[in-house]
């Protein structure tokens, strides 16, 4: 008879073991979901606010020139170290990606700075250069040419002087 009653007893114990832990996957699952949709319902809470404070503003003042009116509450604390002890991780690594790409990019923007600085002043040069030239070819050509005309005014005022 002691052995039947050992083993009611070790039976007993090993149910309300199962179901201690069937109780406690089911809280669980419980408060896994309401954590998901929290935000969900603190958003339909403002949207509630939002529309509650322009029907008041509407009828208290008459005015229908708000289009948009957004009443936000601080957040309250809660303890979730838990919880958010992950979500904080993972927001710092997608913050350090966040910024390394941002400084990844800044670098790429000044090496793509300096090289178009660099490609200008070497293009402003070139003309520079070639303007002088040609400005410079010009100038040789209208001397020339003024040289010329010069000899050929000189000559002419020969020409009328032996025909006088």
């Amino acid at each position: 008879m002691a052995v039947i009653w050992t083993f009611w007893l070790l039976n007993q114990f090993f149910v309300l073991i199962v179901l201690l832990n069937f109780l406690i996957a089911i809280i669980s699952e419980s408060y896994e979901a309401v954590m998901a949709e929290s935000i969900i319902h603190k958003y339909e809470h403002k949207i509630e606010m939002n529309r509650s404070h322009r029907l008041f503003v509407n009828n208290v003042f008459g005015t229908k020139r708000l289009e948009c009116q957004i009443v936000t509450a601080a957040p309250k604390e809660e303890n979730l170290e838990d919880w958010t002890g992950f979500v904080h991780t993972i927001t710092r690594f997608i913050q350090a990606k966040t910024d390394q790409n941002h400084v990844n990019q800044a670098l790429e923007l000044k090496k793509t700075e300096l090289l178009v600085d660099g490609t200008i002043k070497k293009t402003s040069e070139e003309l520079r250069k070639f303007v002088d030239r040609s400005v410079g070819g010009v100038q040789d050509r209208m001397e020339k040419l003024a040289d010329d005309m010069r000899e050929q005014n000189i000559m002419l005022q020969n020409l009328v002087r032996n025909a006088v």
